[in-house]
């Protein structure tokens, strides 16, 4: 069942759901003053540097990434280090969202997107631990394997995240164009994760830009909660 009224449990959640994507914000421009602007190596298809490592499926591709410029490796692990918070604060965003919008609307299928949040951060976790062991293979010249592992991290992630925003339909199907909008992107975005495991080109890139879309318009709504479930006047 869902209900259209003000919920001030809904509205403080929304809020502080707006609060971590600030720090999403915040954080996002802390590992881009490590991280490098672009790689020597960057394969056709990709514009963002810390993508393009993220879905290497070999160390002769890790390698002729970065080419000799041990500079740029060591910076790209120490965005990646500050990424383990930035995935422990935009699964908060996301879980803080799903609960809101249960409290909303009544309906309990709205915090699946909660679970999806939570393993969505806990693979790009266990991504962030392999792309540290690429950088210190790289760095030590010493063998790593597990690119399959670290391939199915980077797509779980991706996969999960789209889901956590396609399962808030229910709550976002109420508030006209934006909400279809972020129904939109989120859908787009899962189709691209799974497109990207057999062409990385392009694939890759667009899902992380309709996330980054999607997640905007989120935080929007969630500020402006107010505006769409207008307090009832006596």
């Amino acid at each position: 069942m869902q209900h259209s009224s003000f919920n001030p449990q809904a509205a403080q959640l929304f809020k502080y759901a707006g609060y971590a994507f600030i720090a999403v914000i915040l954080l996002s421009i802390i590992m881009q003053y490590f991280m490098p602007i672009t790689l020597p190596g960057m394969p056709t298809g990709f514009v963002t540097p810390v993508m393009a490592f993220e879905y290497v499926s070999s160390m002769t591709e890790a390698q002729a990434l970065f080419g000799d410029d041990t500079n740029l490796l060591v910076g790209m692990l120490k965005g990646i280090w500050v990424d383990m918070l930035y995935a422990v604060v935009y699964g908060s965003f996301l879980v803080l969202a799903s609960v809101a919008a249960w409290r909303q609307t009544g309906n309990k299928y709205l915090l699946s997107g909660a679970i999806l949040a939570v393993f969505g951060s806990t693979f790009d976790f266990l991504e962030n631990n392999q792309l540290i062991g690429v950088g210190n293979a790289l760095l030590n010249q010493i063998p790593y394997t597990q690119f399959e592992l670290l391939n199915a991290l980077v797509t779980g992630k991706f996969v999960c995240l789209s889901l956590a925003g396609l399962s808030l339909a229910p709550f976002l199907n109420l508030l006209g164009k934006r909400g279809k909008t972020f129904i939109g992107l989120s859908f787009l975005g899962l189709c691209s994760a799974l497109i990207a495991v057999y062409e990385k080109a392009y694939f890759a890139e667009i899902t992380l830009m309709c996330l980054v879309v999607a997640w905007t318009l989120l935080a929007i709504i969630g500020f402006r909660y107010p505006v769409y479930f207008k307090p009832k006047t006596q």
